[in-house]
């Protein structure tokens, strides 16, 4: 895996086109910073999907997917998300919508 030291490990697993999440967060990455925009394309690269991509947080509860709109948290805390291609069927929840 890609870690760096002084970095937050980013546990991912990627949906599937009709927006199966796998079980299992098996993929990390290190991550530095805070920036959502630097993260989306780390795991772009990382996934190797050329389509653009969200990032999401899955509710454990309900198993919705929300998208992460703002900046990371100051912590550096580990993070589980789950990556979904745009033009997959899964489209995930906004918030405000």
């Amino acid at each position: 895996p890609n870690l760096k030291p002084g970095g937050r490990t980013i546990y991912y697993a990627v949906a599937d086109d009709d927006c199966e999440v796998p079980e299992e967060f098996d993929s990390q990455i290190s991550f530095q910073g805070h920036d959502l925009d630097i993260l989306v394309e780390d795991l772009k690269k990382e996934t190797d999907i050329d389509d653009d991509i969200y990032v999401c947080a899955k509710n454990h509860v309900n198993n919705k997917l929300y998208p992460l709109l703002l900046r990371l948290p100051p912590n550096n805390a580990p993070m589980y998300v789950v990556v979904v291609k745009a033009s997959s069927k899964c489209k995930p929840i906004h918030r405000n919508g």
